[in-house]
C-alpha cells in the first residue's frame, strides 16, 4: 500500500528543481546557427554576374567588390551559401552550357570548348570527365541514342 501512495504521488507531482521542464527546454535550447553565407542580394548579384560571364575568366577580386566584401570572406559565405567555391560554381555552369550546346548538336566538340571558356578541346574533356564522370563525346553519343530511342 505504501508503495502505491510513493508511486502515484511521484507521478502526481510535476518535476520541479533543476531537471523541471522550464530547465530542460532552457537545456535543449541550441543557439541559433550563425550566418556564414552571402546576404541573398550579395548572392543574386554575384551568380547573376557569374551567368553572365559563364565563358570569361572571372577574378573572385572583382565579384567581392561587386559585393563589398573582401576575397577572403566573399570566397568563405560564397561556398557557405552555393557548397561550391566561385570558380568551380563557374566551371559547373560551363559544363551546363556546353552540354545545352552539345544537345543541339550543331557545332563540333572544339567550337563547344572555345565557347564556353575552356582553353582547349584537351581541357574542356578533362573537366567535363572529372564533372559527370564520362568525355564530352561519350555523353554526346548517349544523348544522342536516349533521343532516339525515345
Amino acid at each position: 500500500m505504501q508503495a502505491a501512495t510513493i508511486s502515484s504521488a511521484i507521478v502526481a507531482q510535476p518535476v520541479r528543481g533543476a531537471f523541471g521542464p522550464q530547465r530542460i527546454a532552457e537545456t535543449m535550447h541550441l543557439p541559433a546557427a550563425r550566418s556564414s553565407g552571402l546576404a541573398a542580394w550579395q548572392l543574386r548579384r554575384a551568380t547573376a554576374y557569374l551567368e553572365q560571364h559563364a565563358c570569361e575568366a572571372v577574378r573572385v577580386a572583382d565579384l567581392a567588390a561587386m559585393v563589398g566584401l573582401s576575397i577572403s570572406h566573399f570566397a568563405r559565405a560564397f561556398k557557405a551559401s552555393t557548397g561550391l567555391p566561385p570558380h568551380l560554381w563557374q566551371t559547373q555552369r560551363r559544363i551546363r552550357t556546353a552540354q545545352q550546346m552539345m544537345i543541339a548538336g550543331e557545332q563540333p566538340l572544339v567550337e563547344i570548348a572555345l565557347a564556353t571558356g575552356f582553353s582547349d578541346q584537351s581541357h574542356f574533356t578533362r573537366v567535363f570527365r572529372a564533372r559527370t564522370g564520362t568525355t564530352p563525346g561519350a555523353w554526346q553519343r548517349h544523348v544522342r541514342s536516349m533521343s532516339a530511342a525515345a
